[in-house]
């Protein structure tokens, strides 16, 4: 773990990094400044402390919508994978059957 500087709301922060996350931890830093700005320029709300949590209310709300919207498109490519080796199976068989049918008449040119 590494020491990295981060500013949120004006006020500066050092916290603990693991290595190769400082551009995640970043990044991560800019979204509550964001979510926390955007809370305190609205206005109704002046204590750091409420700010900070509605602020991660409003970010773990997305990260919960986000999650719905993950397993839904899981869901959604599960369905089109299974939907797409019944058709395999489908043409697998027929074709199968198809070879069959050709050995068969092969013989004498007579299905029955």
């Amino acid at each position: 773990m590494k020491p990295v500087d981060i500013r949120i709301m004006g006020h500066d922060y050092r916290v603990s990094c693991p290595e190769n996350g400082e551009a995640s931890l970043k990044e991560a830093a800019a979204l509550v400044d964001r979510a926390m700005t955007t809370i305190r320029e609205a206005g109704m709300v002046r204590s750091h402390e409420r700010i900070a949590v509605l602020a991660g209310i409003n970010l773990a709300y997305e990260l919960v919508q986000l999650r719905v919207e993950v397993q839904d498109l899981q869901q959604k490519v599960q369905s089109q994978a299974q939907e797409a080796q019944a058709e395999i199976n489908h043409h697998t068989l027929c074709a199968d059957l198809i070879r069959r049918l050709d050995h068969a008449l092969s013989k004498d040119g007579h299905l029955l």
